[in-house]
């Protein structure tokens, strides 16, 4: 075997290394909609929504995307559970709720955003559930789901509670 041959065996078996552990270490990711498609899928399906009110400017949105939504347990639950949907502010598309259009930050404000992130949940027909503000570490966000998801805000129980015993 001469030496150009050689080269070319490590080459591609190098290439092949690389591409295995590409697909290996991927992570699994879910599909953030827009509100307006996310509001029609959630009538549909049944699910509830998660608003994730997001910025390209906020760090800690940034860092809730590598910390709290590259969490698997999160990531199932979300492709699961719920409608997920951000609506990133500055470039989110008009939105059309409960007859009525509006831009993001008026809807933003509509249901209680005062900063960012803020996470904020609603049943399968756009009816608010409840918001959360601020960074969201990875444990604290799946016992909110497990809170929505099990739909304890219709008993008046605390999400502390739920969370808690979980």
């Amino acid at each position: 075997m001469n030496n150009q041959s050689k080269f070319l065996l490590i080459l591609m078996s190098s290439f092949i290394i690389v591409l295995i552990g590409t697909f290996s270490c991927a992570k699994t990711t879910f599909k953030w909609l827009e509100f307006n498609p996310g509001l029609d899928k959630a009538k549909k399906s049944g699910k509830p929504i998660v608003i994730d009110f997001y910025a390209d400017w906020c760090k800690w949105c940034k860092v809730m995307d590598k910390q709290t939504f590259t969490n698997e347990e999160i990531i199932d639950k979300l492709k699961k559970d719920f409608i997920p949907v951000r609506i990133t502010i500055g470039s989110h598309p008009e939105i059309k709720y409960k007859n009525r259009k509006m831009s993001p930050k008026q809807f933003g404000a509509m249901v209680g955003v005062e900063g960012l992130p803020t996470i904020v949940f609603l049943d399968q027909n756009g009816n608010f559930i409840r918001k959360f503000s601020g960074f969201i570490n990875p444990k604290m966000f799946l016992g909110l789901l497990s809170y929505i998801k099990d739909q304890c805000y219709q008993s008046r129980i605390l999400s502390k509670e739920h969370i808690d015993k979980k």
